[in-house]
């Protein structure tokens, strides 16, 4: 996304609200990452979490790892 004058959080809402719009947000795991993004920006623009200016792409990938895997294990009914 572009971080120019704001459109980047114009941006990220128009996604967000495109993808409510469309009932496909919670089939998607929304993350926004730029210098000026947190977390708690992120979650306040609907998005499942923020990466800033200093985060490792291994951070990122744990992220989305950890997630996918609750889901997964959510989906599941527990057998034992």
């Amino acid at each position: 996304m572009v971080t120019q004058k704001g459109s980047d959080v114009r941006n990220f809402t128009a996604l967000g609200e495109l993808l409510e719009a469309e009932r496909m947000r919670d089939d998607l795991l929304l993350i926004a990452g730029g210098p000026r993004m947190t977390n708690l920006l992120a979650a306040e623009l609907g998005y499942d979490a923020g990466f800033g200016r200093g985060t490792l792409p291994s951070e990122v990938a744990a992220f989305i790892a950890t997630r996918f895997a609750e889901r997964v294990g959510a989906a599941r009914p527990n057998l034992a």
